[in-house]
């Protein structure tokens, strides 16, 4: 099973970045995993314990966890699946236990409480809420979508702050709608296909 050690391991072999710092825009799981890794290093707690107490309890998000241990039982937790192009369906589970890119096991009330924190600022305060939102500049002076953790952008014409993840045969969406009142949509799917 693979670990942050393991992410720690290959990081540190790294020679050079992909490009300039500030040049071009690529999302980067490692960047999340390093950041997971810095909060459990900074607080002294586990990532998972650390958000736990900071984060979802605060909140009220009581179904949700990191699968720091893919190997836990977690009452409730769906099975992912694939379909081959043949139609057959199997299996697809993500044995791993590196977290912070992805990981979470939530469910969709949970990630509206989540995004509901985005309108209230309970947890975090107002500044990191608009922080999270600020989108980047690359040296070139092109905007991108990117924000701190989240695409801002629009739908269809729509002002939309969203994020998508997948992993194996999981699948998730959490969008909010500012100028639609705050709408949040949360979509989870077991399903890769």
């Amino acid at each position: 099973a693979y670990t942050h050690a393991h992410v720690l391991d290959i990081v540190s072999r790294q020679k050079a970045l992909n490009f300039p710092s500030g040049t071009a825009y690529s999302y980067s799981n490692t960047g999340y995993n390093l950041a997971a890794i810095l909060v459990s290093r900074v607080s002294g707690k586990s990532f998972a314990d650390f958000t736990r107490e900071s984060l979802f309890e605060p909140l009220g998000m009581t179904r949700t966890s990191w699968r720091d241990d893919f190997t836990r039982i977690v009452p409730g937790r769906s099975i992912a699946y694939d379909v081959s192009a043949e139609g057959a369906v199997s299996q697809d589970m993500p044995f791993e236990n590196v977290h912070g890119n992805g990981g979470l096991l939530t469910t969709v009330g949970d990630l509206l409480k989540w995004n509901e924190n985005a309108v209230h600022a309970r947890v975090g305060g107002r500044g990191l809420i608009d922080l999270q939102r600020e989108t980047m500049r690359l040296s070139s002076g092109e905007k991108i979508e990117y924000a701190f953790g989240l695409r801002v952008s629009s739908w269809k014409g729509t002002p939309e702050v969203s994020h998508s993840g997948s992993t194996a045969g999981y699948r998730a969406c959490l969008g909010q709608y500012p100028t639609k009142g705050n709408l949040s949509v949360a979509v989870l799917c077991n399903a890769g296909n």
